[in-house]
């Protein structure tokens, strides 16, 4: 009984090796740090005076982040690097890391002034005002 547990110990070991390796030559060799590998899920609410994303970067240093709006398109990214330094064995990796950017489209029909941001818990808040214009036509 215990030479199949080792070898199912072996197995395992194997085919995480493999998920390494695979992992190592596709995201790290060929992507590059222009490449993005993932987006983080995003949250956009509109109230009457203005519009706030919320992301989830947990385990990000919100300093890394970059933010950048173009009229009406927000752009978010940075980088998640993984925990290393540790000699261990990785039973389960499902947390994304490496480059990741998020494209968020605003309302064309708004026109957008000061933003906020705010990290807390892992969440960046994006506070962006809207800038009211006058709408009232005169009637004939």
């Amino acid at each position: 009984m215990k030479s199949r547990e080792n070898l199912l110990q072996v197995l395992f070991d194997f085919e995480n090796r493999i998920d390494e390796m695979f992992k190592e030559l596709v995201h790290d060799r060929w992507a590059g740090m222009d490449a993005v590998l993932w987006e983080p899920h995003v949250d956009v609410i509109e109230t009457a005076g203005e519009v706030i994303v919320l992301m989830d970067i947990p385990g990000i240093d919100p300093g890394k982040v970059t933010v950048q709006q173009h009229g009406h398109v927000l752009e978010v990214y940075g980088s998640r690097t993984q925990e290393s330094g540790r000699t261990s064995f990785r039973h389960l990796a499902e947390r994304k890391h490496g480059p990741f950017k998020r494209r968020i489209e605003l309302d064309e029909h708004n026109e957008y002034g000061r933003m906020r941001r705010e990290y807390r818990n892992g969440v960046l808040a994006l506070e962006i005002e809207k800038e009211h214009t006058d709408t009232t036509t005169e009637e004939m």
